[in-house]
């Protein structure tokens, strides 16, 4: 298996270890997600783009980048991928947090550099999934 899909199995590892023993959430409700905390939000959606990379499926880096500055990544992936990907967990606020996070980094990050990716829109949204989730550690945001 590639470097991608075995990351992504340490990031959601490391997220499910770090989950209360009782299955509750930090919303202190049990059984029930009423919104996203920031570490699912983005290992859900590194996940569910990982399983399009196994597909094999296009997306330019250029196309991608495009997406998230005009803001229409999410729709434009529900309607592309529809039935291959679920973001329904995704509500407003949710999607506006990764988009404002990926434009940021779609501002400052050489991302042949930093990440090695230089075509792959797919590849380039997982490698700011990973970005977003180290950021989030290291400041330790809740």
């Amino acid at each position: 298996m590639g470097l991608v899909p075995d990351m992504l199995v340490e990031v959601w590892a490391d997220a499910v270890r770090r989950m209360p023993p009782s299955g509750r959430t930090d919303h202190g409700q049990e059984g029930t997600i009423p919104r996203m905390n920031v570490t699912l939000r983005y290992t859900q959606l590194g996940l569910a783009v990982a399983a399009l990379l196994d597909k094999a499926e296009p997306l330019d880096a250029g196309q991608a980048q495009q997406y998230i500055e005009d803001g229409s990544l999410f729709s434009w992936l529900s309607r592309r991928y529809d039935g291959e990907i679920d973001l329904s967990l995704y509500e407003a606020d949710d999607q506006a947090d990764v988009l404002e996070r990926f434009r940021a980094l779609s501002d400052t990050v050489d991302t042949e550099r930093t990440f090695g990716i230089e075509s792959s829109g797919l590849a380039l949204l997982v490698a700011y999934c990973f970005e977003v989730l180290q950021e989030i550690h290291y400041f330790k945001e809740p």
